[in-house]
């Protein structure tokens, strides 16, 4: 991870939405669309967030690959409200998106290592994945686990995972996240680990 790349944003005061009301979470899904990703359980899921928070927002970026049908999900006729979709952005907006997410999901099934998540946690911002998602060893403060591939699992941990960052402060929550890409996604750790693999193996050798 590019570690001076991804770098937390400066904390910001919450949004004023009305009298009596309270900003809801920002969800950010950023990655290619393709089945085994779950945006229709990511939608499914976030039509239940909605009901506990009504002014959540679904950003949704990334191209659909093959399966052209799957486009259908963000079909307004039955999309949920607050769900916003971009096909791409450019790779030097990366950071800045994740640093105005609340919460990044990515619901893949059978992920092997989600960079989105690893770029996240260097932004100082809490991810939720699923139980097969390999990422998901290295977390720390900032993972969320949910139990099962249903959309009430989903919910259940988005919400928690806004319950805390709603209840945390801001400053210390991205640094305690922060510090989980430090320990695991330094190139300079890496490059040490790998060098000592080598070495090990060649004295066994």
């Amino acid at each position: 991870l590019d570690l001076e790349l991804f770098q937390p944003a400066a904390a910001t005061e919450p949004v004023a939405v009305g009298p009596g009301r309270r900003p809801g979470p920002t969800l950010l899904h950023l990655g290619r669309i393709v089945p085994r990703k779950r945006l229709d359980l990511l939608i499914e899921a976030f039509r239940l967030v909605l009901k506990s928070e009504p002014d959540a927002r679904l950003v949704v970026i990334g191209r659909f690959a093959y399966a052209e049908r799957y486009r259908e999900l963000l079909d307004p006729s039955h999309c949920p409200p607050h769900v916003e979709y971009r096909a791409e952005v450019s790779r030097h907006e990366v950071p800045a998106l994740l640093g105005a997410a609340d919460v990044v999901v990515q619901t893949s099934e059978n992920e092997d290592f989600g960079s989105t998540v690893m770029e996240a946690l260097g932004c100082g911002v809490p991810t939720v994945v699923g139980p097969t998602n390999g990422t998901g060893e290295y977390g720390g403060v900032g993972m969320y686990r949910f139990r099962s591939y249903e959309p009430q699992a989903v919910a259940e941990t988005i919400l928690l995972a806004w319950n805390d960052v709603r209840a945390s402060n801001p400053v210390d929550r991205k640094a305690a996240i922060r510090r989980t890409a430090e320990q695991f996604f330094s190139p300079a750790l890496i490059a040490d680990q790998v060098t000592n693999l080598i070495r090990a193996t060649c004295r066994e050798a």
